[in-house]
């Protein structure tokens, strides 16, 4: 996943898509990889769901809110040193 890629946030926050702006680690590093750290901006929200209820979640995470996360899950396979 690159700079100003779009994805699927699959925690259970409520927000559906986030953009990634910045990639953590070296000055000059554009795409990511599972377990990289990641500065990302809220795109698209869902409002119907149990824990946006709470009012200072609602507040916290609206659209164009700037957070950061990790890098859990890409569809490109991830492979480790030992072949599993």
């Amino acid at each position: 996943m690159g700079v100003q890629s779009i994805v699927n946030c699959i925690d259970n926050t409520g927000v559906v898509y986030v953009k990634i702006i910045k990639v953590f680690g070296h000055s000059n590093k554009r795409v990511a990889k599972i377990g990289d750290r990641v500065s990302l901006v809220i795109s698209s929200i869902n409002l119907n769901t149990k824990s946006m209820k709470d009012n200072r979640r609602r507040y916290r995470l609206r659209r164009g809110t700037i957070h950061k996360g990790i890098v859990v899950q890409t569809k490109q396979r991830f492979h480790r040193l030992n072949k599993t």
